[in-house]
């Protein structure tokens, strides 16, 4: 009767220490479960963190690349707007000195008309007057 009795005994402390380990280990994984949950979500915000700053670093490359290309636009506008209007003046100078020339050529033809018209005692005509008769 003792053996049977000391031999429960044994088998209830052994389910009791087996129901113990097996506790034990259940709250050894989910312990571990925890750590690499945790240690994931380090990582995540880690790479979260870096993807902001990436994304920050390549719109601030991009401001200063578009801010750069304005600035090339502004003086490339302003140089052709400079060119255009160099442009313009030679023009003006180039019509100026054509209806210069045609007045001298003027002069000039009106001239040799008076001489001729002095030789040949003709009334001196004017170059654009109608002749009157």
């Amino acid at each position: 009767y003792q053996r049977r009795v000391h031999g429960q005994e044994e088998m209830d402390r052994r389910s009791k220490m087996d129901e113990q380990k097996a506790l034990l280990d259940q709250t050894l994984r989910d312990k571990k479960k925890e750590m690499e949950d945790q240690t994931a979500n380090i990582r995540k915000r880690e790479l979260h963190r870096r993807d902001i700053q990436v994304t920050e670093s390549n719109q601030e490359s991009k401001k200063q690349q578009t801010k750069q290309e304005l600035d090339m636009d502004i003086k490339l506008r302003e140089e052709t707007e400079r060119k255009v209007e160099l442009e313009l003046q030679v023009e003006r100078i180039q019509a100026a000195q054509k209806q210069l020339q045609k007045l001298r050529l003027r002069k000039e033809l009106e001239e040799q008309m008076k001489e001729m018209a002095k030789r040949q005692g003709q009334p001196i005509i004017k170059i654009g007057e109608k002749l009157k008769y």
